[in-house]
């Protein structure tokens, strides 16, 4: 928390400092021994979440491949909240993915996964993982392709 506080004091962090008080809520809830007690919770901007990891999955792009992804690419990322909630066939890209060996950094701070299509190496889903907990699915995809191709990664 300490930490979370400095950060939040930074005068340059006046945009995260904005988002996290709007995204705070206080209300009342009832604890073990049966008092009602004051509490907060925080629910995340996703979207913007989401832009974070896709910045993520632009530069792990250019760590596992050697080049930066092509302008007319898109980076598409989100949380995966309830990971039993996505489709079969979702799920079955991700268990190819996960077949991959990951990137890891920290000891349970960071990993992740990708698998390009055989056809177009810019193509791919990653599966990246945070503390273990937080999971985001991104993919990145030509923008200019004929949507009649089949790009599924593989």
């Amino acid at each position: 928390m300490e930490k979370t506080y400095r950060s939040l004091r930074r005068p340059e962090a006046q945009g995260l400092k904005r988002s996290f008080l709007n995204n705070v809520d206080f209300f009342y809830f009832v604890n073990e021994m049966g008092f009602i007690e004051p509490g907060a919770g925080y629910f995340p901007d996703r979207e913007r979440l989401g832009r974070v990891a896709s910045r993520v999955i632009r530069g792990l792009f250019w760590h596992k491949i050697n080049r930066r992804l092509p302008n007319h690419y898109e980076v598409d990322a989100s949380v995966v909240e309830q990971p039993q909630q996505i489709s079969e066939q979702l799920a079955n890209l991700c268990a190819e993915v996960l077949k991959e060996d990951p990137i890891a950094l920290g000891k349970g701070v960071f990993k992740c996964w990708f698998k390009s299509t055989p056809e177009d190496k810019f193509t791919s889903l990653w599966i990246l993982q945070f503390y273990n907990k937080i999971h985001f699915l991104g993919v990145t995809t030509n923008t200019d392709a004929d949507p009649n191709l089949d790009t599924t990664p593989l």
